[in-house]
């Protein structure tokens, strides 16, 4: 497994527990290598190019794994989607969603876990 994100401190938390991970931008990946299947647990949420990730995402890999919190207007959210939003999205995209189930980590945060393919 391979993992990047933009922040240091995500990136070192995750080396503390051994995973092979570096800081780097989405868009600087090579896209003549594929992956397994890709995850953007809590992140799409945040991104401005939402689109272009997705697009990025489906030139490494046929599977993407989506965790989206419920709308909830955080501050640094650039667009939320609720379950139904984010499905509906996915599928003007070209991608079907294979597996969704409820997740919550605590009363206060619900949200939705998908698996998407093509």
């Amino acid at each position: 497994s391979y993992g990047i994100d933009l922040s240091e401190t995500a990136i070192t938390a995750a080396k503390k527990y051994g995973v092979n991970c570096e800081v780097k931008d989405l868009f600087e990946l090579k896209a003549n290598k594929k992956y397994g299947a890709a995850c953007l647990f809590d992140t799409l949420e945040h991104c401005y190019r939402q689109h272009e990730v997705i697009e990025t995402v489906g030139k490494l890999t046929d599977v993407i794994y989506i965790l989206n919190p419920e709308p909830s207007h955080g501050r640094y959210h650039t667009r939320e989607f609720t379950r139904q939003q984010l499905e509906q999205w996915m599928l003007k995209l070209g991608w079907r969603v294979t597996y969704s189930c409820l997740y919550c980590a605590d009363k206060s945060s619900e949200k939705h876990f998908f698996k998407f393919e093509r």
